[in-house]
């Protein structure tokens, strides 16, 4: 598969890595399908970038080094970010230019679509009622997790070391001392707070919303390195008012909206693009 837009292509490798992450977000939907999906978000993305380039001249450098800042904090440590760098041949720099595209692109789109109204009253309640998910206050679970980082050399050893320490928690030691005493993680005894699938890496939403209050999961592993967790506590979903949601009904119709806008643009931009799809 190649993807061809005006000046850019993406290999097949680049292709087929993207059809991974497809058929991992859609279970069961067909090759043809995946890859023409991965066609239309990679003729978006270039068509995008290429005019939020022409339209947005410049991006502040603070929001720049603060989103810099923020995804280096996403990592345990500056050698954990290090590595990441290295292993996908990366730098700083790259990593600067990558969020100055994001940024651009975000005030682009901002730029064509503030003209969209608020939504009205009338729409919000029949959305209301027919959007059963965005009413719904989603499962939450509040865990802890004691982690420790790995390299190529040490992955063995710290495995075996987590073991252990899973044997000494399933024999009845506190988690919350025991997570003090051996994780790598800051958080006081390891605790996570509450948090809904989706806010942590997908291993953890795996594991961690399979289980039962009290349980010790495996030892798994993250990016992060290896993790062993327990669950304390479980707020199951339930409906929300009017009243609590409302907020949350607004913005999602202002982003389909958006995305109705943006696609009606995208049609009109593809015409005059230089666009070639190999499958």
């Amino acid at each position: 598969m190649k993807v061809i837009v005006n000046n850019t292509e993406f290999n097949d490798a680049f292709c087929r890595m993207h059809l991974q992450r497809i058929f991992q977000e859609f279970p069961g939907i067909s090759e043809k399908d995946a890859k023409k999906k991965v066609a239309d978000e990679l003729v978006k993305h270039i068509l995008v970038k290429e005019h939020a380039a022409k339209e947005i001249s410049s991006v502040p450098k603070n929001r720049i080094e603060n989103q810099l800042i923020h995804i280096k904090a996403s990592y345990p440590s500056e050698a954990e970010y290090r590595q990441m760098l290295a292993a996908n041949r990366l730098d700083d720099n790259l990593i600067r230019e990558k969020i100055a595209d994001d940024i651009r692109i975000n005030m682009f789109i901002n730029k064509l679509t503030k003209n969209i109204p608020p939504a009205p009253q009338k729409v919000i309640e029949e959305f209301y009622r027919r959007e059963h998910k965005v009413s719904l206050k989603p499962k939450e679970i509040h865990a802890a997790h004691i982690v420790k980082n790995i390299t190529p050399d040490t992955a063995d050893q710290v495995f075996r070391e987590m073991c252990a320490i899973r044997k000494k928690l399933l024999n009845g030691a506190d988690f919350a001392e025991t997570a003090d005493k051996y994780s790598g993680c800051n958080d006081k005894g390891g605790d996570l707070g509450w948090f809904s699938r989706g806010k942590m890496v997908e291993e953890f939403d795996v594991i961690l919303f399979s289980m039962n209050p009290g349980e010790i999961s495996p030892v798994f592993q993250t990016h992060f390195g290896y993790h062993i967790a327990t669950v304390y506590e479980i707020r199951q979903e339930e409906k929300r008012k009017l009243s609590e949601c409302i907020d949350d009904i607004k913005e999602l119709i202002h982003n389909r909206m958006v995305e109705q806008m943006l696609d009606q643009w995208l049609e009109k931009v593809k015409k005059k693009a230089n666009i070639r799809i190999e499958y």
